[in-house]
């Protein structure tokens, strides 16, 4: 019988614990009990439908896979613009209190029980309602300085929204406005000006990738950190795309368009995992190793949860 050895080239060792996953990848060792190995884990998988299908409800990045939030949105017909909340728990989405202010197109940043929804289209207007959700209801605060479609991230009470498109007018922004819980203040602006950005990472240290620019579809690869003080231009998508979701953080990002997923590492960019929704216009939540994905166009109501780590697993003869 060929041996572990023979097929190696080493003898599995005895550890009377296992090490941490990360340092054990790939490595084979008996713990008195059991055979046991490292492996990664890498991949999508479906996770359970909203309540009411929506695109460009509140962006990006809200709570973790297993407690994120669904704030407004477009869910198609007419009037296209909802009020509706709800609330997901790893499996299934919940209905809640809704929002007080109708709209679509706006940002969103936070967890589930501490979050904030700002600006935004509804009503034939350039919205510049803000509100914060406390985990039960929604509740009217300071508004955000200059109405439109924008997106941001950051926490309830360190927030950093840039970019725009303000709805009457036309006119695509670079504009720059930070939330410390309170109310909103201009910043520095983005380098470039685009809508329908993709965010992701704190206000200290938050990410913009891609955007819509000059018409629609004029999508651009352009990427900007932000210290929390300016923006600062950095390396490029490998492709130029817009209408994205994006998790994670300045140091560990996914980014999400359709079904093409990207990595960001603090420097470079690499392709990921493709997902299975083929929809833009998402909203993202959770980290590099935990994230969930929901919503899109056309009205979704498609969730999908997204896994980048390892584990350790006891080895069976099944």
């Amino acid at each position: 019988m060929t041996t572990y050895k023979a097929l190696k080239g080493k003898k599995i060792k005895f550890l009377a614990s296992d090490p941490p996953a990360a340092v054990a990848e790939g490595q084979v060792w008996y713990n008195g009990v059991d055979y046991k190995t490292s492996v990664s884990v890498i991949g999508w998988s479906s996770g359970g439908n909203l309540n009411t299908g929506r695109t460009q409800n509140a962006r990006h990045n809200i709570g973790t896979q297993t407690a994120t939030l669904c704030s407004t949105g477009n869910k198609g017909g007419n009037p296209y613009a909802t009020t509706n909340s709800e609330e997901y728990n790893g499996s299934s989405w919940t209905e809640g209190n809704n929002v007080n202010t109708t709209r679509r197109l706006l940002g969103g940043a936070g967890t589930q029980t501490a979050a904030v929804v700002y600006g935004g289209y509804g009503s034939d207007n350039n919205q510049t309602a803000s509100e914060e959700y406390n985990g039960t209801s929604y509740s009217e605060g300071n508004e955000i300085n200059t109405g439109r479609y924008i997106e941001g991230t950051g926490t309830q009470t360190a927030v950093i929204a840039a970019g725009g498109f303000v709805g009457n007018s036309g006119t695509i922004i670079a504009n720059s406005e930070e939330y410390n819980g309170t109310s909103w203040s201009e910043g520095n602006n983005l380098n470039a000006a685009r809508h329908n950005i993709g965010h992701l990472g704190t206000q200290t240290a938050g990410l913009a990738f891609g955007g819509v620019v000059d018409g629609d579809p004029n999508f651009i690869a352009n990427v900007e950190e932000y210290n929390g003080t300016s923006w600062s231009e950095v390396n490029n998508m490998p492709s130029a795309q817009g209408y994205m979701a994006g998790f994670g953080t300045q140091l560990a990002g996914v980014a999400q368009a359709g079904t093409a997923v990207t990595l960001y590492d603090g420097t470079n960019w690499a392709a990921g995992a493709s997902n299975t929704v083929n929809k833009t216009e998402r909203t993202g939540g959770g980290t590099a190793a935990s994230g969930i994905l929901f919503g899109g166009a056309s009205s979704s109501n498609a969730t999908e949860e997204y896994v980048n780590t390892i584990l350790v697993k006891t080895i069976t003869d099944s």
